[in-house]
This record gives structure tokens, C-alpha cells and sequence, in this order.
């Protein structure tokens, strides 16, 4: 897999149903490189959790939209997990994509974005940009 191609026949469908798809991916990443960069004392520091990353269409979006993101994207299928470790596998090796196997609640730690695509029709996106920190 070379930059943006995905190999996934899930995404060769998806783009068949939504052909906005790729377009709306893009529009999140854009929304989120236009929010204020946050001072911390270490680089990559805007924590976003992404609720049902799928194969990662949205991930790499985000990804691409700024460098001072890390990301904790949950799906609760395993064979999206699998194609999203696949197509994310540069920026998991950064250290900047965790990928976890749960539904959409937020695991511990805290976030300062939670973010969920919707696929089905009409194309929806949830953007929570208040800090969220979740107790263990």
C-alpha cells in the first residue's frame, strides 16, 4: 500500500455507496487543522479519540491534517482493526495511531477531541472538541 490507496474491498464498497466518502474524510482532517495548536511540553500533543475508526480512512485523514496529533481510534470489529493496522501501519510505528478493540466509550486517560464519522446516508460527523478525561 503506497499514501492513500486502500486495498480494502470494505472501502472499494463504500466508495461505490458513498462516493463523498474520501471528501468528507478530508473536510474532518481540514476542520481539525484549523483548531488553535495547544501548548504542552511535548510534540504531538492533541489527544483525539476516534469512535469506529473502521480501516482508518478518518485516522490517516486527521493524520495528514496536522503533526501534533496522537490518536487512540476504537472499532469494535476486529476485521476493520486488521485492515486499519495495515493502512495506518507508518503512524502506528510513530507512535502516533493506537488502535483498541472497543465500542465508543472513551477508554482511560483524557482527550482534548472525540470524533465519529457516520457512513450511512445522509454522511454525518460528530466533532466533540470539549476535553474529555475518563476515570479507570
Amino acid at each position: 500500500m503506497q499514501g492513500n490507496e486502500y486495498s480494502s474491498g470494505a472501502y472499494q464498497m463504500l466508495d461505490l455507496i458513498c462516493p463523498a466518502a474520501a471528501a468528507m474524510s478530508k473536510r474532518v482532517g481540514g476542520f481539525v487543522a484549523g483548531l488553535p495548536a495547544i501548548a504542552v511540553e511535548r510534540p504531538h500533543a492533541l489527544r483525539v479519540f476516534e469512535i469506529g475508526c473502521g480501516t482508518g480512512r478518518t485516522t490517516l485523514a486527521l493524520l495528514e491534517s496536522r503533526e501534533d496529533l496522537v490518536i487512540r481510534a476504537a472499532d469494535n470489529e476486529p476485521a476493520m482493526l486488521d485492515q486499519a493496522r495495515g493502512n495506518l501501519s507508518q503512524h502506528i510505528g510513530q507512535g502516533r495511531v493506537q488502535l483498541i478493540e472497543a465500542d465508543a466509550h472513551p477508554p482511560c486517560g483524557s482527550f482534548h477531541l472525540a470524533v465519529k464519522m457516520w457512513w450511512r446516508r445522509p454522511i454525518r460527523c460528530i466533532i466533540f472538541s470539549k476535553p474529555i478525561v475518563t476515570k479507570c
